[in-house]
């Protein structure tokens, strides 16, 4: 006896069917010989029939067919989202940063800004390194030169800055663009009809006239961080730990200031106001000429700046923008800001925020008016 079983769901055909009455699926029947009624007939899937029927077609009534494989109906499948379409949303995504990177990001600061009355100038280095004046009240940010920029200095009117390969000045409105002398420099220092700075070859300390004439060299020491007051230069002697040295302005009478190291400082009056890099970093003053040592605070102290018998410095390995006078009293936190290159002009204390991408921000010498600027 030959017994039909549906190579599909396996079960048993009614004899004469080509079509499983259970599961609808259409069969052929395998020449074979005579099996016994316990084992299954050697019955496929047509490999000429791929498609399967619904049984109510044999009685005449219309069905769809619907290919080998599908066990859902098209509405019940899973879209999968087409990898062409996907990375091109990415691409967009990706484009879109880029752009705004380039033309709406807040400028970053690498270096104090120069704020005078005609407005606030720095180096964007967030976008292209070179010099922006922006409104004082932060508004207007324009392009002034072309230059690549590393550092700046003002006098009487004029922006002096260095590029990659030499030194120029600039008028606060833009005008007038010079180069001054075809020299890389750092930590330009402006006074007198001079400018003092540290060449970026040997680090030594230059000085050249305003003009670009009479360029000399005026101290052979490997400088760093070079600051002028009252006709002395101030600066990190590297070969001596970091610790503060001085020179007159024509290069004669050099002489140690700090007996320690230092992290940075800042001088104003006579005054060398350092943070003790032996002492964690602690805020002391001693007198230009080496004596009169005093700790001022028990804080880490960087980025200092001297305005109107204030200290202002940031304070602590947050970075907080604080304030301490000249003889150690009245000292104030004033923001929670992570702080860093601060500048002071008037009223306003101007810091890169180092927590928000180095943008500049501006507050109020007593703490209040918290603004960012771009």
């Amino acid at each position: 006896m030959k017994i039909k079983f549906c190579g599909k769901c396996g079960r048993e055909l009614t004899e004469g069917s080509g079509f499983c009455q259970f599961c609808g699926w259409k069969v052929v029947r395998l020449e074979s010989e005579d099996i016994d009624s316990d084992r299954e007939s050697p019955l496929v899937n047509s490999p000429d029939e791929p498609t399967r029927i619904n049984p109510a077609e044999t009685a005449g009534e219309k069905s769809e067919t619907l290919p080998l494989n599908t066990s859902l109906s098209p509405s019940q499948k899973k879209k999968k989202f087409p990898l062409p379409i996907l990375i091109g949303v990415v691409l967009l995504i990706t484009a879109g940063m880029i752009l705004w990177q380039t033309i709406f990001k807040s400028a970053e600061l690498m270096q104090p800004p120069l704020v005078t009355e005609k407005g606030i100038f720095f180096a964007d280095f967030g976008r292209d390194s070179r010099l922006y004046r922006l409104d004082l009240n932060g508004k207007n940010k324009t392009k002034l030169s072309d230059e690549y920029v590393k550092n700046m200095a003002s006098d009487d009117g004029w922006i002096y800055y260095s590029g990659i390969l030499g030194l120029h000045k600039i008028r606060e409105d833009g005008t007038g663009e010079t180069e001054v002398l075809k020299q890389s420099a750092e930590s330009l220092q402006v006074a007198d009809g001079w400018i003092y700075f540290i060449e970026s070859r040997d680090y030594h300390i230059c000085r050249v006239k305003t003009d670009g004439t009479a360029f000399e060299e005026i101290g052979q020491d490997f400088a760093t961080n070079l600051k002028q007051d009252d006709g002395w230069l101030y600066y990190q002697n590297v070969d001596a730990e970091h610790s503060v040295y001085r020179i007159r302005t024509d290069g004669t009478n050099q002489q140690p200031v700090t007996p320690e190291s230092c992290y940075s400082y800042s001088v104003a009056d006579g005054i060398v106001y350092y943070s003790n890099r032996n002492e964690y970093g602690y805020l002391y003053r001693i007198q230009g000429d080496g004596t009169g040592q005093r700790k001022l605070n028990e804080y880490s102290s960087a980025s200092m700046v001297i305005a109107n018998g204030w200290i202002y410095y940031a304070q602590g390995w947050q970075g907080y923008p604080a304030k301490i006078k000249t003889d150690g009293s009245g000292e104030v936190l004033l923001n929670k800001d992570s702080a860093d290159d601060l500048a002071v002009s008037g009223e306003g204390l101007y810091y890169a925020h180092t927590e928000k991408g180095r943008r500049l921000f501006r507050i109020k010498t007593d703490g209040s008016g918290r603004q960012s600027l771009n």
